[in-house]
């Protein structure tokens, strides 16, 4: 792959490669086989990167190759799991205002996880430092008007480092526009069963946010099937500098995962679990029975030390069911992560089978009768189909 011109002069300094001229134009290149751990390195600096390929065959003195963009990587869209850190969300949050509130979204692509949120504009300096650093977003889409006349935002956003930041016009925001985006998403006349209005200013701000994201992935996104809205009463929300005085995720010494309270306790078997204790960690909840609840499963694994190893070596099976349906929602999956797959949901049975025996409250599949069947014949079909050691490739 070569590089020209400002992209070139750019990408050496970060890449730290050699920086040539072709014809007096700036250039640089990267080996074909190499290119994830270069693309890696320029998503960590907060950079987008297009790949163009030849999509015709060389033609021999009849003119150029025809080539074409084949695929745009961004920091906050990616999906593959070679740019992505296993035990954190990887997010890209949207942001605009209505008359008299702040208008939030973000969306994990390679989770499917979608939460909308709103609070008032006097509060933005606090909510939305709050915000920031509890998501730690690698890409923003933010209003431009928002970001040009509003020095409180502005600063707020300049402090971020390595945060990828696109500016869309005001018109690009539309809160009737955003409503029938998501009814259209989800495949429902309404949004009350998600429980928001058609007035909520929550939704001003994630209408062009799917649609960038859908872009990006130049396909819809079937594997974003709900969507969150928080309130100031969905868990307990803990402010900027509690965050980081607590040590919750990061130490104050090198801003550090090492010596938080994350880093010791996360003993966790999956990724999924991992992103979930941070997720909990940085929510606690506020509702007296969810809180009982939890206690008591925990309390139930603990005095009972046997279940408790048993669990530990299923869960230690299981793959990333989230991120390996996302690449399989959006083409990007090939017959290994297929069996992926297929031996977790399998591991997921036996886990909550061995659950049920013990006495622990409905295993998931026992609110839905039709959960297991399908996850059994998911498993099969898979099993039927696909080789014990398939290739990568998907023209093999």
């Amino acid at each position: 792959y070569e590089m020209f011109q400002h992209d070139a002069k750019e990408a050496s300094s970060i890449l730290n490669l050699t920086l040539t001229q072709r014809n007096g134009i700036p250039m640089c290149g990267i080996p074909y086989h190499a290119a994830p751990s270069y693309i890696s390195r320029l998503l960590t600096a907060g950079r987008k990167v297009a790949i163009c390929e030849q999509v015709s065959p060389p033609t021999k003195g009849k003119g150029i190759t025809r080539r074409e963009i084949v695929e745009i990587i961004t920091p906050g869209t990616v999906v593959d799991e070679k740019f992505l850190d296993q035990r954190s969300n990887n997010y890209i949050v949207s942001l605009g205002r209505t008359e008299t509130t702040v208008s939030a979204s973000y969306i994990d692509t390679s989770t499917g996880e979608f939460v909308i949120t709103a609070f008032p504009w006097e509060d933005r300096a606090g909510k939305l430092k709050e915000l920031l650093y509890r998501i730690i977003p690698r890409e923003m889409i933010i209003q431009e008007s928002l970001l040009e006349e509003d020095r409180i935002i502005s600063a707020i956003i300049s402090e971020k480092e390595n945060l990828l930041v696109n500016r869309f016009p005001d018109w690009s925001y539309e809160q009737e526009e955003s409503r029938k985006k998501l009814e259209v998403q989800f495949q429902v006349a309404s949004l009350k069963g998600f429980g928001i209005l058609d007035n909520d200013p929550a939704l001003f701000s994630c209408g062009v946010l799917l649609d960038y994201i859908q872009e990006t992935a130049k396909m819809m996104l079937p594997h974003i099937r709900s969507v969150t809205r928080i309130t100031e009463n969905s868990f307990l929300l803990l402010d900027e500098s509690t965050q980081k005085n607590l040590e919750l995720i990061r130490n104050l010494q090198d801003g550090s995962r090492k010596y938080s309270l994350l880093d010791i306790i996360d003993n966790t078997k999956t990724a999924l679990g991992a992103r979930k204790l941070k997720q909990w960690i940085l929510q606690p909840l506020v509702d007296i029975e969810a809180i009982h609840s939890r206690q008591e499963r925990v309390e139930q694994l603990y005095r009972n030390q046997l279940l408790l190893s048993s669990v530990r070596e299923k869960l230690s099976s299981v793959l990333d069911l989230e991120r390996l349906s996302a690449r399989v929602a959006l083409d990007k999956a090939h017959a290994k992560d297929l069996l992926g797959i297929k031996t977790s949901l399998w591991s997921v049975l036996d886990l909550g089978e061995m659950l049920g025996e013990s006495g622990f409250p409905d295993p998931f599949w026992k609110k839905k009768t039709d959960v297991r069947q399908e996850v059994t014949n998911l498993g099969s079909l898979i099993d039927s189909s696909i080789s014990e050691d398939p290739s990568i490739l998907l023209s093999e």
